[in-house]
């Protein structure tokens, strides 16, 4: 997205899911992922403003993209991921 009040750019990468907790290091499905950056947010800032949004939103920062793995979203919660994206480009926080 670009204009002046939208600050928000979104990409969707391939990529490999991070399995947490210690239990499976070696075990990285493949997935889909949102690549989100912000023009006037750093990567950690955007990454702690999604994870206050309401609802959270847990990501991860990787080479100063943050990044959403879409194989953590269930269908049910895409419009509201969709909706929190919005609002964050139409911040001019």
């Amino acid at each position: 997205m670009s204009g002046s009040t939208r600050e928000i750019t979104l990409e969707i990468l391939s990529g490999h899911s991070a399995v947490g907790g210690g239990a499976a290091p070696d075990v990285s499905p493949e997935t889909a992922l949102i690549a989100v950056t912000h023009t006037t947010h750093s990567d950690h800032e955007l990454e702690e403003i999604l994870r206050r949004s309401n609802p959270p939103i847990i990501a991860r920062v990787v080479e100063g993209k943050v990044l959403i793995d879409l194989r953590t979203v269930s269908e049910k919660d895409e419009d509201e991921l969709f909706e929190v994206l919005i609002s964050i480009g139409r911040s001019k926080e």
